[in-house]
């Protein structure tokens, strides 16, 4: 029983959220942050048009936001849709030292540096579907020097 109650109330709550960010949106119809979260909603959602709408409008505003670039890369990766996710993620990685300048404080470098691993990691992914090892090999160079510790590098480099 209250775990029926917990549900009824998140879903309010979700509902309540969307309904806002639409609003918002409609006050800050430029805002990246907004459409990211709207994209995020829709895809959960299962409105993969919508999803894929709002987020590319967040990559649009972006800026120098990695983690913009990164949804809607990882969007495309599990839409099977290779080549717009390679596209987005590495115009995502020429970003890299705005974002890192931009970072002033230090979990904001942290993030950047997070995102940045993921980036790399979905494409040594791609690549590694695409059998091109060496642009595999690349990219998790790349996320050896952003974490040495991280399973997939430590698997990878045999460690």
């Amino acid at each position: 029983f209250n775990w029926l109650l917990c549900s009824k109330a998140i879903l309010r709550f979700q509902r309540t959220w969307f309904l806002l960010l639409c609003k918002i949106l409609r006050l800050s119809p430029i805002d990246g942050n907004l459409h990211n979260n709207l994209g995020k909603i829709y895809w959960q959602k299962g409105n993969l048009d919508k999803a894929e709408h709002h987020l590319m409008l967040a990559v649009k505003y972006a800026a120098y936001r990695l983690g913009m670039f990164l949804d809607m890369g990882w969007f495309y990766f599990q839409q099977e849709k290779m080549e717009d996710a390679k596209s987005i993620l590495l115009n995502g990685l020429e970003l890299e030292e705005a974002a890192i300048k931009s970072s002033v404080i230090e979990e904001d470098r942290e993030m950047v540096k997070t995102q940045l691993l993921q980036m790399h990691l979905i494409l040594a992914q791609i690549y590694w579907q695409e059998n091109k090892p060496e642009l595999m090999d690349n990219h998790m160079q790349e996320a050896k020097k952003l974490d040495r510790e991280h399973q997939a590098v430590k698997k990878y480099f045999g460690h």
